[in-house]
């Protein structure tokens, strides 16, 4: 509510996961029902589809995209293949190519 009074057009909600997920961001929704919500923290991709069909504004994924192991050795290969999955778990419409959007 804080937030709200200073002005916050999109509110973080971390980590999203360990505080109930969906169920608990379309409680929050209730009494606040155009909240702009980022959700982030423990999503998996294949999630995505759930925590976006709720309302919110966007969901935020970290480890899913940057294995520590392929960072710390920059394998970029597998960060890339990492990456892809991801995004195809998690529903995107889109396939990249390494050639970029398209």
């Amino acid at each position: 509510m804080r937030a709200r009074i200073l002005g916050a057009e999109v509110i973080k909600v971390f980590p999203v996961a360990s505080s109930g997920g969906v169920r608990y961001l379309n409680d929050l929704r209730g009494p606040f029902p155009d909240l702009q919500i980022l959700a982030t923290g423990g999503i998996k991709p294949s999630e995505v589809p759930a925590y976006l069909q709720s309302g919110i504004l966007a969901v935020g994924l970290g480890s899913h995209l940057f294995p520590q192991s392929a960072l710390e050795g920059g394998n970029w290969a597998a960060l890339e293949a990492a990456t892809r999955r991801a995004l195809h778990e998690a529903g995107d419409i889109k396939t990249l190519d390494s050639g970029g959007p398209g």
